[in-house]
């Protein structure tokens, strides 16, 4: 990190965990559209992809990895939102689940990122981020 000790780093995050855990959560269901869109995968691997977004963090002790009894009822809800689509197939002798995007969940994606790509284009998320930066 750039002048932020790591111990102060995590100090700070672990007074704020409430703040991360909402971060995380309000990003899952964005990654994984984003995951989806391109390719299936099955539950697995897609956690496995997740954490790989919170790396930094998950290596720092900040986060922990998202855990099948996390990933899966935000799969369910999703499915039954009409944002993803799943169907059973066999890995390895073993049945899993295959998740894909649908055309419903495309377009929220893209609304998100309309969303998103609007407010950090205003001045005020602008100097916001040059602090990140």
């Amino acid at each position: 990190m750039n002048d932020i000790a790591d111990e102060d780093f995590k100090s700070f995050i672990n007074q704020n965990k409430i703040m991360m855990k909402n971060l995380s959560n309000a990003l899952i269901r964005h990654i994984i559209i984003y995951l989806l869109k391109n390719e299936e995968l099955y539950g697995y691997l897609l956690m496995k992809k997740i954490d790989d977004f919170f790396k930094p963090q998950i290596e720092k002790g900040i986060m922990k990895k998202i855990p099948s009894s996390k990933i899966y009822p935000i799969l369910n809800k999703m499915e039954k939102e009409g944002l993803i689509r799943s169907y059973e197939s066999e890995h390895n002798n073993m049945k899993i689940k295959v998740y894909s995007s649908t055309e419903k969940g495309l377009k929220v994606y893209d609304l998100v990122n309309l969303e998103i790509k609007e407010s950090i284009e205003r001045t005020i998320w602008q100097d916001f981020l040059k602090d990140i930066k």
